[in-house]
């Protein structure tokens, strides 16, 4: 039984991003836990500290939802202020991943992707690379980076663009992929928008079109042993 991790800054972010993956996991028998890190609401304008401390109980409920719905249950919460992760120390950051990854003792663990237009991202992407970095009798047999519509493909960076080297089959899990994500409802937007439901389901048939099959969630090979 593999042991799966995935960091991500944001709640919905691990849905949007890997959320057929997770639940092929799941299914697999495989003990699988998700680490947020921000709240995804604290960067936001609200008049009060009672509506903010509303919407971020409000998102983490979405996350809870969402984790039951996939499989894996409550997922693990950080404090790091919503799209401030700039303004945070790495070492921090590093520090409070490195503390789960030494409790969990994962042999997968997948992240953002490093090119990705939001900072938060970015920065996740560079903590985890630390927090996993190779030692001597690790766990950690790989390390994979996934895409999030509307900040992967919204970084128009002709050096530095995602570029996919795993595609997973999800067309048995794309269902409760788009179940889960409605409990994030009030983060989706209506088509053309590049995060609706309908913009989901395009990406997925792409990356399967892209590989021959009906639908698929793709990744970076970031680092990878075979044994």
């Amino acid at each position: 039984m593999k042991k799966i991790l995935a960091i991500v800054a944001h709640p919905d972010d691990e849905v949007l991003g890997l959320g057929g993956t997770l639940c092929k996991h799941v299914n697999m028998g495989h003990e699988t836990k998700v680490l947020i890190l921000s709240d995804g609401e604290s960067s936001r304008n609200f008049s009060t500290e009672d509506q903010l401390k509303s919407a971020i109980d409000k998102r983490k409920n979405a996350a809870c939802s969402a984790g039951k719905i996939i499989g894996y249950g409550e997922p693990l919460f950080g404090s790091f202020k919503d799209n401030s992760f700039d303004s945070s120390n790495l070492l921090d950051i590093v520090k409070f991943i490195e503390h789960v990854v030494e409790d969990f003792v994962p042999n997968v663990i997948y992240t953002h992707c490093s090119h990705d237009l939001n900072i938060d991202h970015q920065i996740t992407n560079e903590a985890v690379i630390v927090a996993s970095r190779p030692k001597a009798k690790s766990s950690i047999e790989a390390v994979y980076a996934f895409e999030t519509l509307s900040s992967t493909e919204w970084s128009f960076n002709k050096r530095r663009s995602f570029q996919p080297n795993l595609f997973i089959n999800i067309e048995s899990e794309m269902d409760k992929k788009l179940q889960a994500l409605k409990c994030y409802d009030n983060e989706m937007l209506s088509a053309p928008n590049s995060r609706s439901y309908e913009a989901v389901q395009v990406l997925g048939k792409r990356r399967g079109f892209q590989v021959g099959i009906p639908c698929a969630e793709s990744f970076e090979v970031i680092r990878e042993i075979k044994k």
